[in-house]
């Protein structure tokens, strides 16, 4: 540990840090150091403050206007001085902006042999940073003069307790002294939460600077010795926020230590939480504003014209308080357009229009889950209309919100829209024909889409069906002419998107007449095939009512005996008395499903005969 000693009138001790040592002899009068008395501060080069002891020794003869006040000093002294060299002080503070000035220590006074005025704080509150003159604030930690006259105020911040004693000089100035009801020898004590106290209370302006802090001992009499043994100080403040030369809107998220300037205009302050949890008082040109009772939340307000609270507008002109009149939630009455189905809540519009209700003349948010659209303007008819952009497909949840003088309102009921603009693909998988003559068509489409089925070219459907909600489908005709058919699907979804199949299924439509019977034949030929009209159709051969092929009748009803005809490698067959297949042209099916596009129509019936 390296130690130095200062002990002559006024010396300084700095090592170039915002604190310094000053050997105070301010009231010593004729009396000669080294002769009269003795006076010195020893500290600890290398942990300076801490360490720090001052020692006294000064005639028993009682002055009770103290002889001296070595000190601490931290920052700059009454007058703005500070030692050559000296780093980190603090920037001045006007007394509105403390957002948090305190002290942390641990002292112990010992071997007081006559009468010590106080252990104190002394703080010189100076109406220019940096400056002179102004109030002086000696905020005692112990006191050993008592006063006994009626203190001007008491004062409790979290279980330090003390009488306050204000004098005023002829000049206006004033002396503030704070004297304990017991010491505080360690601990932390809230500097800042006293000035607010004085600053509340209307002992002293927020605009006032606070420039340095001292700490030190105050002797009448005899000797004695102070040990420093730790000692800091937190020292921070807000910058002053100054409104432009128009209406400005100042919005207070942490309370306590905010000093507000207006600047012309109509200036509003936005306080969180209502209005009845704010304590408000009018100093001179200033309002003060804390939050319940807690001195340490105290706001300066200067030129501010409305405090706005959750549930109200406090008028600082007339200081009245107007409660706020409650602001209905908007309602989203509708949107277009709405396709297809109207009122449910699909469309295949990508820009929509809502339309709705609110307060006349406010302004309406309007959001799109958690993101913010826009806004619009309510007329004096309380109706509002908003354009939307370009949308994405999927389901869009529309809310709004209402913004008046008075505040904002609740969210409205969430209006949910599904912008759909995809067209659906219907599908026909799939035909069976019926022994009625009917044809049934199965395929797959969006669920839930209206199906039109078309027979070539025409563009009255044969009839429509629904597709599942599973996206199958199935649709049976009425009895069909014996004509070629092409069959094809046209799908609306729920949007109004529309799809037509791509492609169809082409079947040859048949008519029953008489049936055709086996007369006689066996297997490898058959020796009569009969029945009441000739037909130049194309026919379907069945076995076991399975079609196996088909052929063209070229000639009379009547066939004679032998084969029906011979199977080629190529799939044909070349058949007696003008029966003929042509795979290419003619319906070939396995399993029910078909093989090739039919020209087909009449059904011929042949029971257990193969080709031959």
């Amino acid at each position: 540990m390296s130690v130095t000693t200062i002990s002559a009138d006024w010396a300084i001790y700095s090592n170039s840090g915002p604190y310094w040592a000053y050997n105070s002899p301010w009231n010593k009068g004729s009396l000669v150091n080294g002769v009269d008395f003795t006076q010195s501060i020893t500290v600890d080069t290398s942990n300076f403050p801490n360490g720090t002891i001052i020692n006294w020794s000064w005639p028993q003869t009682i002055n009770w206007s103290d002889y001296a006040y070595p000190c601490i000093i931290f920052g700059s002294d009454w007058g703005g001085y500070t030692p050559p060299g000296t780093s980190g002080e603090p920037a001045p503070t006007q007394l509105g902006n403390f957002a948090n000035l305190s002290a942390t220590y641990n002292v112990t006074l010992s071997g007081v042999t006559g009468i010590i005025d106080d252990v104190m704080f002394d703080l010189w509150l100076t109406p220019l940073p940096n400056g002179s003159g102004g109030d002086e604030v000696i905020f005692g930690i112990y006191e050993g003069a008592i006063n006994t006259a009626t203190p001007t105020y008491t004062y409790n911040d979290a279980g330090f307790s003390a009488n306050i004693y204000v004098t005023v000089h002829s000049d206006g100035s004033k002396v503030i002294q704070v004297e304990p009801s017991t010491p505080m020898w360690s601990g932390t004590l809230s500097i800042s939460d006293f000035i607010k106290f004085l600053v509340w209370n209307g002992v002293e302006p927020a605009n006032k600077y606070l420039s340095g802090a001292y700490f030190g001992v105050e002797p009448k009499s005899g000797s004695g010795t102070l040990a420093i043994n730790t000692f800091s100080y937190q020292w921070n403040g807000n910058p002053t926020t100054t409104g432009t030369v128009g209406n400005d809107i100042f919005n207070i998220t942490n309370i306590g230590g905010n000093h507000v300037v207006g600047n012309g205009g109509s200036d509003t302050v936005v306080y969180s939480g209502t209005y009845s949890a704010y304590q408000i008082e009018h100093s001179g040109s200033e309002l003060l504003v804390q939050l319940n009772g807690n001195i340490s939340s105290l706001d300066v307000l200067e030129g501010i014209g409305f405090v706005n609270f959750s549930n109200g507008t406090y008028n600082v002109a007339n200081s009245t308080f107007t409660p706020a009149v409650s602001v209905a939630a908007p309602v989203i009455a509708s949107f277009s357009p709405d396709s297809n189905i109207v009122g449910d809540g699909i469309t295949n519009a990508r820009t929509l229009v809502l339309n709705g209700t609110a307060v006349a003349n406010s302004t309406v948010h309007v959001l799109d889950g958690t993101t913010q659209l826009g806004t619009a303007v309510v007329n004096a008819n309380g109706a509002w209309s908003f354009t939307t952009g370009t949308l994405a497909d999927g389901t869009h949840s529309f809310t709004a919100t209402d913004t008046n003088a008075s505040g904002t309102s609740p969210a409205s009921s969430i209006l949910n829209v599904t912008v759909d603009t995809l067209a659906p693909t219907p599908v026909i998988t799939s035909f069976s024909d019926n022994s009625n003559g009917t044809v049934t068509l199965s395929g797959t489409s969006e669920p839930n889409s209206a199906l039109s089925i078309y027979d070539g070219a025409n563009t009255t459907p044969l009839g429509m069906v629904t597709t599942a909600a599973n996206g199958t489908w199935s649709f049976t005709s009425g009895v069909l002419t014996g004509t070629n058919h092409s069959f094809r699907a046209r799908a609306v979804d729920v949007a109004g998107n529309a799809g037509s199949t791509l492609g169809g299924i082409h079947y040859g439509g048949h008519q029953i007449y008489d049936p055709l019977t086996v007369s006689s034949g066996t297997v490898g030929g058959i020796a009569d095939l009969a029945h009441g009209s000739q037909h130049a159709h194309a026919n379907h051969l069945l076995h076991n009512t399975q079609q196996l092929a088909s052929w063209e009748i070229n000639h009379t009803s009547t066939l004679g005996g032998g084969a029906i005809g011979t199977l080629s490698s190529a799939g044909a067959i070349t058949g007696n008395g003008g029966f003929n297949y042509n795979p290419s042209t003619d319906l070939l099916l396995q399993s029910g499903q078909p093989l090739a596009i039919p020209l087909l129509h009449d059904t011929m019936i042949v029971n257990n005969g193969l080709f031959g």
